[in-house]
């Protein structure tokens, strides 16, 4: 019995692209827009957002990060765009 490769590199590409997306930097947040933070909050904000610097997109969850810059400031708006 010949296994049939068509189908099977075609999973393992799919399979391989999918794991490509969801972990590349190349899907990092490109952005990150804070509205009025006051001067003595900026270092917790930017001590959140070190956090996630180039970590893929996919793998961040964007509202618990928006939540946590929200969290204890005068902060009235987070913005985050990502490449895809």
């Amino acid at each position: 019995m010949a296994i049939a490769w068509g189908p099977v590199l075609g999973f393992l590409l799919t399979v391989n692209l999918i794991a490509g997306v969801f972990a590349s930097r190349l899907t990092s947040v490109v952005k990150v827009q804070v509205d009025g933070a006051q001067i003595n909050d900026q270092a917790r904000v930017r001590a959140i957002l070190q956090r996630i610097h180039s970590q893929p997109a996919l793998m961040l969850n964007r509202h618990v990060t928006e939540s946590m810059i929200l969290e204890k400031s005068a902060v009235s708006r987070v913005e985050m765009t990502r490449n895809i």
